[in-house]
């Protein structure tokens, strides 16, 4: 019994380790999944599909906002070297900091 339960907790991790990783995907998924099973009978209303898909979004932003926003005051260690990418025909370079 205690394999099943290594089995799933192993399985549950691997999700939500996706989940981290592409929270966006996550949700559409989940939201299609719904709405997949309400048409095919699972008995669900316009206001529970709502609710959950609501639901997913704001939790899934969460982990989003986590992945995309910017540190405020990004710090280096002294020596660090960086390509630093310029647009257009100018190449790009590298400097110590």
């Amino acid at each position: 019994m205690s394999r099943i339960f290594d089995g799933i907790k192993r399985l549950v991790g691997a999700l939500w380790s996706l989940v981290k990783k592409w929270p966006v995907r996550a949700q559409a998924l989940i939201v299609a999944s719904i709405a997949l099973g309400t048409a095919f009978g699972l008995g669900w209303n316009g206001a529970q599909v709502g609710a959950v898909a609501a639901f997913t979004a704001a939790l899934l932003a969460f982990l989003t906002e986590q992945a995309v926003t910017p540190i405020s005051e990004p710090t280096l260690a002294a020596g660090t070297s960086v390509t630093v990418v310029t647009p257009g025909p100018t190449p790009n370079r590298t400097e110590t900091i």
